[in-house]
């Protein structure tokens, strides 16, 4: 497939669930499933995976506080009511932490192949610089709140999150594995999990 006309695929599902999302509210719970399982999971759990490692370096107390922030984030969205609020949310910390995995994909996988006593100076500056500024800048319970402040339209939405992660284009690409799903398909989920 051409590669200009599979971006713009991905912009138009964008667009078509955002659009089914904030108009079709029945259509809520299986958005919330799909994201929680194509997106928010499988990078939340890569990252969990290496805040389990960093654990056992010499920097585990720094990383105790980061990796609680973030298990805090996620709890708070877990508890959200299923709705439109909380379908915004969801997607805000998906296109947060793929912005995050995507920036510091080098450092993490260099984290796996190294011990934990190796896990030191350029790596600890590194991991300071490279993820901790923007974990603690936007990965917070405080997030949830962000979001729900720029909730008046897609719009609005977009203009706000948008520049923070790179671009609509980006998003798109991020979201794309939930939201080819939803835009083309009627999938019934068996049951909404509410536990990432």
């Amino acid at each position: 497939m051409d590669k200009a006309k599979k971006e713009t695929g991905k912009i138009k599902d964008l667009f078509v669930t955002l659009y089914k999302i904030f108009q079709e509210p029945d259509d809520i719970d299986r958005f919330i499933y799909l994201l929680d399982n194509k997106v928010i999971k499988r990078v939340a759990n890569a990252f969990r995976k290496v805040f389990k490692k960093l654990h056992q370096s010499s920097i585990s107390d720094f990383i105790e506080g980061i990796s609680q922030k973030f298990e805090d984030l996620l709890g708070k969205y877990s508890d959200m009511s299923i709705g439109w609020k909380k379908a915004m949310a969801g997607t805000s910390i998906a296109l947060m932490l793929q912005f995050i995995y995507d920036k510091a994909k080098d450092l993490l996988n260099s984290v796996f192949e190294m011990s934990s006593e190796d896990i030191i100076g350029s790596v600890v500056t590194s991991i300071k610089t490279e993820l901790t500024d923007f974990l603690q800048e936007f990965m917070g319970p405080e997030l949830i709140n962000n979001v729900l402040a720029k909730l008046a339209d897609i719009k609005t939405y977009l203009g706000w999150i948008a520049p923070i992660v790179g671009g609509v284009q980006f998003v798109a690409t991020a979201l794309y594995p939930m939201t080819s799903r939803f835009a083309a398909a009627k999938i019934q989920p068996a049951a909404v999990t509410t536990e990432i």
